[in-house]
């Protein structure tokens, strides 16, 4: 009797190993078919804050006539009595990925018809927190800019995730001295 005890539970565990083995070869065998929906977007920038100092040959002073447009991304400028303007951005890349500044767009608009002004564009290096204490950015005066230390004025700059970076913009309009200024990144 002790051998046919034995017989059956060797018989039970062969089974069992058995039963186990194709279950498990079917389920590595079987293909799996899974739906995933990929969503890619554009990796935004957005204007953080600005300073808009305006200066004749007597006086700069600051500009408080500037609307932010609701998406966060141009600055519209009314500017009288001014032949200089400079225009300072923080750039904020508030995404989760990498994001390029490739443009900035400027275009001036006044009543006395066309304008050629000269523009110039310092872009400063991209840093993670700590602009206000950055000597391009804090207590900022006219007669300081534009400060040591931009990177050029070439755009193309890679900002990461949660950096910041600062850009200065000359504007020199000559004997133009009312009008409005549209800058917009991009």
């Amino acid at each position: 009797m002790y051998e046919y005890e034995i017989s059956i539970i060797v018989f039970a565990l062969l089974l069992i190993a058995v039963i186990t083995a194709s279950a498990g070869y079917s389920m590595w065998y079987d293909s799996l078919k899974a739906n995933i929906y990929i969503h890619i977007r554009k990796p935004y920038l957005e204007i953080g804050s600005w300073k808009v100092f305006a200066a004749n040959e007597y006086v700069c002073k600051g500009v408080n006539d500037v609307v932010l447009s609701t998406d966060n991304r141009s600055l519209m400028i009314h500017v009288d009595n001014a032949s200089t303007v400079w225009v300072g951005l923080v750039v904020e890349n508030n995404d989760v990925v990498t994001a390029t500044l490739r443009n900035i767009n400027i275009s001036i608009a006044t009543r006395e018809g066309a304008v050629n002004p000269v523009i110039q564009i310092y872009v400063y290096p991209p840093v993670k927190t700590g602009i206000g204490n950055k000597p391009y950015w804090g207590e900022i005066k006219c007669s300081n800019l534009p400060v040591p230390g931009y990177i050029g004025n070439s755009l193309n700059i890679d900002v990461e995730a949660g950096f910041k970076l600062v850009s200065w913009i000359e504007i020199v309009t000559g004997n133009i001295v009312s009008y409005t200024a549209n800058i917009s990144i991009n």
